[in-house]
């Protein structure tokens, strides 16, 4: 891959990851409750890439807003308090719904690219519930 080509896909994959991360941390944190930038790192480890706690904490406060998280300090023993969060009730029920959507999404999806055929392609509309009207090249 030519060094354009992995700048373009870098920037591809960080639009993919802007509309999934909330549900992401949701995700994260319904496995165990951590402080922001322990979730940064577990979003690393978890291999969808470095995420800035710049970008995630602005996510934690506002799912916090918003209900879907809750807030606790934890001593810690360097410095101030820690601010822990973790997933509301809320929170569980709002992560059971997106995995719902997403799972609906990222199946249409296979199926879109699973009618595309890599010799010529082109789509196959019997490979997916898209009209073939619908889509537009």
């Amino acid at each position: 891959m030519a060094p354009a080509d992995e700048g373009e896909a870098l920037e591809r994959r960080t639009q993919l990851l802007r509309g999934v991360l909330d549900m992401c941390l949701l995700a994260l944190l319904s496995q165990r409750p951590c402080h922001a930038y322990e979730l940064a790192s577990r979003v690393q480890d978890a291999g969808l890439g470095e995420t800035s706690y710049g970008t995630i904490y602005p996510l934690i406060t506002r799912l916090r807003r918003l209900g879907l998280l809750e807030e606790r300090s934890e001593p810690s023993s360097v410095g101030p308090p820690r601010k822990v969060f973790s997933v509301s009730a809320d929170g569980s029920l709002a992560l059971a719904a997106w995995k719902q959507q997403w799972q609906a999404t990222t199946s249409a999806v296979a199926a879109l690219l699973a009618g595309v055929d890599g010799a010529t392609n082109t789509f196959t509309p019997a490979a997916s519930h898209i009209h073939p009207t619908e889509v537009h090249r």
